[in-house]
């Protein structure tokens, strides 16, 4: 299979199970996103903490995208596994990637990711109000566990600097917000798997 520029991933928990239960499960896990990153060829456009999932917007770079899932959720697997003194799987699938192309589909892909708590969740009206996604990291820049890689981003996007992205995501998540309904569509599951090649 080519390898796709960009890839989102889903990772659920198993049921009846919170991945992050509380503010410090959350900021755990994104101190060590943010350190991963850091260190890995692995650069995030989009992301955002669900109590019983989380998704994100990649560009895995050398990284493959199992290798990359083992980074990333296997720590937090762990973490609980030890805390609750248990073994066994925490994750309910091992992750769910889709292909993304380089075009409107990736802007697409991080409201999409922006808007899970405000459309799939309904837990608030919109993404500023959910601490734990992407859409507040652009807005409000993390000075210590980056997770949005800005530099590539706005590169990526052809933007001149972090203010006009910041302004371009506001705007697409405005639009998103004025229409009443964001339909299913194939291309938010589709896996890299199913992926024909162009």
């Amino acid at each position: 299979m080519p390898r796709v520029p960009f890839i989102t991933l889903l990772v659920k928990v198993l049921t009846g199970r919170r991945s992050f239960p509380t503010e410090k499960t959350k900021r755990i896990f994104l101190e060590r996103l943010g350190d991963l990153f850091a260190e890995s060829k692995i650069s995030c456009w989009a992301w955002a903490l669900i109590p019983n999932h989380f998704h994100l917007l990649l560009r895995t770079g050398n990284e493959s995208i199992p290798n990359s899932m083992q980074l990333i959720a296997g720590r937090r697997g762990q973490d609980y596994n030890q805390r609750k003194d248990r073994k066994g799987a925490f994750w309910r699938d091992r992750y769910h990637a889709t292909a993304v192309s380089f075009d409107d589909h990736l802007f697409e892909c991080m409201i999409y990711v922006d808007m899970n708590m405000v459309r799939r969740a309904g837990v608030v009206d919109h993404p500023r109000e959910w601490p734990f996604c992407g859409y507040n990291e652009i807005q409000n820049p993390r000075q210590r566990y980056a997770i949005i890689d800005y530099r590539r981003l706005i590169s990526l996007l052809q933007m001149k600097d972090l203010e006009e992205l910041q302004k371009s995501c506001r705007n697409r998540i405005e639009q998103a917000l004025g229409s009443r309904e964001q339909p299913r569509d194939g291309k938010w599951s589709e896996s890299t798997a199913d992926v024909k090649n162009s």
